[in-house]
């Protein structure tokens, strides 16, 4: 059986294990939070380097890519590089990828259409998934100011925006801390009233759940969310406050989504190479070959 860990900087709370047979290989899937700990983080990775198939990175990006730029973030490099044996992906071949087919797949069947308006609170981290709408007709805005840097309250559509912010500040933010841009530990478990008036203007919440969950409103009433990584426990609450659906664009193994490290982690270990050995065709041919759909929970035909 081949091992695949997740070892996140987020909360204990969310730890999972699932057994799956995929291609006909089995797979052990285990996600470990550290509480917002990147030494409890370096001393699993040093623990199981080696004795994993491949090692997910949550909680952490060690990689953004903008566009045709890559980024590396300095915290997530000091913390990743004592493995040497396993290989180690954070899930940024998932997010150009699958993310961009689930959008489409939602689209074509007819559960989400470009009538509907778009908040992605944090697209610089998620730009593919926030282009594809774009390219679908969408009216998308983008909040990375208020949500991700804590800076105003207004959410924008300029792409042209978007560039100067991301082009000027990411050599910048990649060399902070990282829980001074995203929630971990404990504060991945609570939310705040703060942006409701952007959650209200939009009928599609897309994007990272942390970042959605963090300023999440008591009252969502009629809105879909596209995320992954949900437990059955936070699909429940957004049930409660009004959701009309829950799209997941990373598929469910037993009662929750996985994050985007987790799945590339796993074709990692399926195909017994780096993340970036494998190219974006290798990357969609799996998927296609594993026949990844995008989970749907529908709320609205409960009620009925």
């Amino acid at each position: 059986m081949k091992h695949v860990m997740s070892v996140s900087l987020g909360s204990s709370k969310r730890n999972h294990q699932s057994e799956v047979d995929l291609l006909g290989e089995k797979f052990l899937l285990e996600r470990i939070g550290t509480d917002g700990n990147p030494q409890k983080m370096k001393e699993t990775f040093l623990t199981y380097d080696g004795k994993v198939s491949a090692f997910g990175l949550g909680g952490f990006d060690l990689y953004l890519n903008y566009k045709n730029s890559r980024y590396t973030f300095r915290e997530a490099r000091l913390t990743t590089r004592v493995i040497s044996q396993s290989p180690l992906a954070d899930g940024s071949g998932v997010k150009k990828t699958l993310e961009c087919l689930s959008i489409r797949k939602l689209h074509e069947k007819g559960l989400i259409n470009n009538s509907m308006k778009v908040l992605v609170p944090s697209a610089v981290s998620r730009y593919h998934l926030f282009e594809t709408f774009r390219d679908l007709g969408y009216e998308v805005r983008w909040g990375d100011l208020a949500f991700a840097l804590g800076l105003g309250k207004k959410a924008f559509t300029s792409t042209f925006a978007m560039d100067m912010l991301a082009y000027s500040l990411l050599p910048l933010m990649v060399r902070l801390p990282f829980k001074w841009l995203y929630p971990v530990g404990e504060s991945q478990n609570t939310t705040k009233s703060k942006f409701d008036h952007l959650y209200h203007q939009a009928d599609i919440i897309a994007g990272d759940f942390h970042y959605i969950y963090r300023y999440l409103p008591q009252n969502i009433q009629g809105k879909i969310i596209i995320t992954n990584t949900l437990t059955s426990e936070e699909t429940e609450e957004l049930k409660k406050r009004g959701a009309m659906m829950v799209a997941s664009t990373t598929p469910s193994f037993g009662p929750r989504s996985f994050a985007t490290n987790v799945i590339e982690a796993l074709v990692c270990a399926l195909l017994e190479k780096n993340p970036e050995d494998i190219t974006t065709e290798e990357f969609i041919k799996i998927f296609d070959r594993l026949q990844f759909e995008p989970g749907i929970t529908r709320f609205d035909q409960d009620q009925k």
